[in-house]
């Protein structure tokens, strides 16, 4: 079934439509070698956190539950059709309903054209299976079953019966032939009706045995492999579930308290800016004077773009008076209504325009933006540095939206409450690698926890400079791997040179609350934005409306094979 693949999206995109192709993940193989059991992954291009659909809240189910409604209505019917017929109804059979998934504001089928283990592969076995599972969402009305199991066979009628009519008062002729003749007809009758059932008997046995011995769920790759890797991994779970025992009967011993001196500190809150690494102070205001916490809570943005009846949302940061830099994906759809920026120092939301923006916003390439906001007060924005190293600890600062939806003063500012402010999150971890993307781009993944709505927002290191701008992450589902990558400050620097757009860089290593001898502070560039730079007029003011969907970070297509995502808000980069 699952090779058949591309030929059911070829049919169905010609007779209902891409949009009904996008219901189905792809199906990747791995077939077994004999060594390893074969698996199967699903890929689906969508955005947005992969949730059971039956396990979300009420109000997103229904409204998810509704499209895929809408979906069946329009492929149910074409089960009749004799070409796509048999491969569709096979297709629409789950093998459970864990395999109705929620990507976003999309249904996505996995799971499909396999059957569970419960299951039968016959016609009324697959009827019962699509109940169980698809089923349950098809709408009022709609023929169920698959046309296999539809095929009932008529019964067949005899072309014509002789019949003999009595007309009343006529002679009646007496019988011709010996007496035994009339016994031939019906001897012969019974004798056939007895071979006719011995036959019927013995191809139900042959039947029965036949469908007993096949197998009821897809197996993939080499069963005897496939049998050996379970006992494998069944022998290891029981030695470590043996480790676990034992490790906690010596933990209800005595307990060896680490050494408070010997255990690698992370950076205190209350640290204080080094002078010699704090960016020139606004026009007009005072040096910084304040602890990490302090600078990130003012120079870092939480960025609003409307979108229809909703919002998307995502993060900046002050690199210059009056300059946000943020990725690109995070204000790339915005319409007429603009783009909102606030925080507590700006103290209200402020309307924001796009300066400068990178070609295209696809991973592994520069994905930047900067917005200017004409009416901010004086903010002490944030310097540059390329120095960053392995094990290097770093603080995320963001709006991820799953923290958002927690946040009281977001939820009043939704509702227009303009005093509302909510606060900036901040994760703290190490680098992980100084890594170049095969297209040549520098990156950086890194242990700070960034979810949607964190795209666009600085990563940066003990002393408050910005060793990246949190963009992406990359999420294995079957290897329960979340990875955050941050696009390095190198790649960010160099576009903002090349568009004339003022920033700061430092360089030499951070000694955060020390008086190391660092290099002062340069101007990457000091002069405005070049005439070339993409420019749009602002947009009216418009009323802040609640986000169509939770914040999300781009996530992969599927599994580790697919193209991480970036982070982003609905369901894109980590915005």
């Amino acid at each position: 079934m699952l090779e058949n693949y591309r030929k059911l999206q070829d049919l169905l995109a010609a007779r209902a439509g891409v949009e009904a192709t996008r219901l189905f993940a792809e199906p990747i193989v791995t077939w077994s070698n004999g060594a390893a059991a074969g698996s199967v992954s699903w890929y689906a291009e969508a955005d947005g956190e992969v949730q059971p659909l039956l396990s979300l809240p009420p109000e997103r189910r229904g409204r998810l539950e509704q499209s895929l409604q809408a979906s069946l209505a329009r492929l149910l019917p074409l089960r009749s059709d004799p070409e796509i017929g048999p491969l569709l109804s096979r297709a629409l059979v789950l093998a459970d309903a864990e395999g109705v998934l929620a990507v976003g504001d999309r249904v996505v089928l996995v799971d499909w054209g396999l059957i569970g283990p419960d299951a039968t592969d016959t016609p009324a076995g697959l009827d019962a299976q699509f109940e169980a599972t698809l089923g349950r969402f098809a709408p009022p009305g709609t023929r169920v079953g698959s046309p296999v199991a539809a095929q009932a066979a008529s019964p067949v009628l005899p072309a014509a019966v002789a019949t003999a009519t009595t007309v009343p008062g006529a002679a009646t002729a007496a019988p011709v032939g010996p007496v035994w003749n009339r016994w031939l007809l019906p001897a012969a009758l019974a004798i056939a009706a007895v071979f006719l059932a011995l036959g019927l008997l013995l191809g139900a046995q042959s039947i029965e045995r036949q469908f007993a011995a096949r197998p009821d769920t897809v197996h993939v790759g080499n069963a005897d492999a496939v049998r050996d890797a379970v006992a494998r991994r069944q022998a290891e779970n029981a030695a470590l579930q043996a480790q676990i025992e034992a490790a906690q009967r010596a933990l209800a011993g005595n307990v060896c308290l680490a050494d408070a001196a010997q255990v690698p500190s992370t950076v205190p809150p209350e640290t204080p800016i080094t002078p010699a690494m704090r960016p020139p102070p606004p026009p007009g205001g005072p040096p910084f004077q304040g602890t990490l916490v302090e600078l990130l809570r003012q120079a870092t943005v939480l960025v609003l773009v409307p979108k229809g009846n909703g919002l998307s949302l995502g993060t900046g940061f002050f690199i210059a008076p009056n300059e946000v830099v943020t990725n690109r994906h995070v204000v790339e759809a915005a319409g007429p209504d603009g783009i909102v920026v606030v925080n507590e120092k700006l103290g209200r939301p402020m309307r924001a325009t796009i300066v400068a923006e990178t070609p295209k916003a696809e991973i592994y390439h520069p994905d930047v933006a900067v917005l200017q906001v004409p009416d901010a007060p004086a903010i002490q924005p944030l310097s540059f540095t390329r120095t960053i190293g392995q094990l290097d600890t770093v603080v995320a600062a963001g709006f991820p939206g799953v923290l958002m939806s927690a946040d009281d003063s977001f939820a009043r500012l939704l509702q227009g409450d303009l005093a509302a402010m909510p606060s900036v999150i901040l994760t703290d971890g190490r680098i992980n690698a100084v890594q170049t993307a095969s297209t040549g781009m520098p990156i950086l993944p890194h242990s700070a926890q960034i979810a949607p709505g964190n795209s666009g927002g600085p990563l940066v290191d003990a002393c408050g400079r910005v060793v990246g701008i949190n963009t992406f992450i990359n999420v294995s589902a079957a290897e329960a791997v979340h990875i955050n990558y941050a696009e390095k400050s190198d790649a960010v620097l160099d576009f903002l040179q090349s568009k004339q757009v003022p920033a700061t860089e430092s360089g030499g290593p951070c000694a955060p609350g020390g008086a190391t001898a660092v290099p002062p502070a340069t101007d990457a560039a000091t002069r405005p934005p070049a005439a070339d730079a993409a420019t749009r007029p602002p947009a009216a003011d418009a009323a802040i409306r609640p986000p169509a969907a939770d914040a999300a970070i781009r996530p992969p297509a599927a599994d580790a094979a697919a193209a991480p995502p970036t982070a982003d808000a609905p369901a894109a980069p980590a915005q």
